[in-house]
């Protein structure tokens, strides 16, 4: 890797969207919360902002960068299928 520690901050934006398919059942269980690990939406945007700090750690090659704001937001849609 090059050392780039002596370069001036850069001000950098990312925004990244997933698209999760469940079935119907799944869906009435999220929904009415019952699901088996308690809050679901609760761990994803856990799992979210963790994957934004350690975003380093799991692409190769990648400099640790320092953040100053991550977010996660979630919504949730019925859709024909």
């Amino acid at each position: 890797m090059v050392d780039v520690s002596a370069n001036a901050e850069t001000a950098r934006e990312d925004e990244t969207e997933a698209v999760l398919w469940v079935g119907q059942q799944v869906m009435r269980a999220i929904r009415s919360g019952r699901t088996p690990k308690d809050n679901i939406f609760e761990t994803a945007h856990i799992a979210g902002v963790m994957a934004a700090k350690r975003t380093s750690d799991l692409i190769p090659l990648c400099h640790p960068l320092n953040l100053t704001h991550a977010s996660v937001d979630m919504e949730h849609s019925k859709t024909a299928s």
